[in-house]
């Protein structure tokens, strides 16, 4: 990550004034610790509100819907997806996913 040009800040360091660039980050990044978090939160949230399904107590990384006499299945591991589930809910749940993250089937 580079930070972006023209960007400092005005900072007192013991007696001396000097300029020190900064940023803050208001996204996670690949590959921190916090990233996995970050990314499974994102995933809940879009899959409970937007796709209607709903989380396992049992197990975080499934998830379940049913329409009628269907089930379809979410089952999520690190960046992977398995569905289970009747065709057209399937794809369904996947077009509403594309909408919101880069997904390649």
């Amino acid at each position: 990550m580079e930070i972006p040009k023209g960007l400092s800040v005005e900072e007192n360091i013991g007696s001396s004034s000097r300029k020190r660039k900064v940023c803050k980050l208001l996204k996670g990044l690949y590959g921190l610790k916090q990233s996995g978090t970050i990314w499974n939160q994102e995933w809940d949230r879009h899959l409970a509100s937007t796709c209607g399904f709903t989380r396992s107590n049992n197990d975080h990384a499934v998830y379940l819907k049913q329409k009628s006499k269907d089930y379809c299945w979410v089952l999520i591991w690190v960046d992977y997806v398995l569905w289970i589930g009747p065709r057209a809910m399937v794809d369904q749940g996947k077009a509403i996913l594309a909408k919101q993250f880069p997904v390649t089937d």
